[in-house]
């Protein structure tokens, strides 16, 4: 069903999107919910990307679910920044929940941007505020983070060439 769901989220409009949290909110059982907020997370348009955002203001969501959920839409590119925004601006509030079990929620999602301004952004940041128990977890998104900025920087280029290459 998950798979499923994250198909029909990523070509889903705001119909769909509006089926998916009334499901989400007359679930049976957590692991219901589950599957339907974290399809929230898949949807491909940034004004619905959005409203899953401000689920968590809402009250919507449990904090036991933040972890996953930050998570969810660090990994989609089309909410990545709007979630990290999020994330800053509401770092001292959120900290403790999102970096719960080792930093296996947002602060390791972290790690799924590629850009050094980013990677910048998110070293300041983590400066000036501390990840409990996420530390591990922030240094390893940075190395992802290099990774990713390292093989771009020495692969663009030829896939470049490549792609001019196959149209002809």
């Amino acid at each position: 069903a998950g798979a499923a769901l994250t198909v029909a989220a990523r070509n889903g409009d705001s119909k769909l999107y509006d089926d998916f949290t009334a499901a989400y909110d007359r679930a049976k059982d957590a692991d219901e919910a589950g599957l339907y907020l974290f399809s929230l997370a898949d949807f491909r348009d940034p004004e619905l990307l959005k409203r899953t955002i401000g689920l968590i203001d809402s009250g919507h969501v449990r904090e036991q679910e933040y972890p996953r959920l930050f998570s969810a839409l660090l990994g989609n590119p089309a909410s990545r920044d709007a979630a990290w925004s999020y994330l800053k601006a509401h770092w001292d509030r959120l900290a403790v929940q999102v970096t719960s079990f080792g930093g296996a929620g947002a602060v390791v999602a972290l790690g799924n941007f590629c850009s050094v301004a980013t990677r910048d952004d998110v070293t300041q940041f983590f400066e000036k505020q501390r990840a409990p128990g996420a530390e591990r977890a922030l240094r390893q998104s940075l190395e992802r983070m290099n990774n990713c900025i390292e093989f771009r920087e020495l692969q663009q280029a030829n896939m470049r060439t490549w792609l001019q290459t196959g149209t002809q």
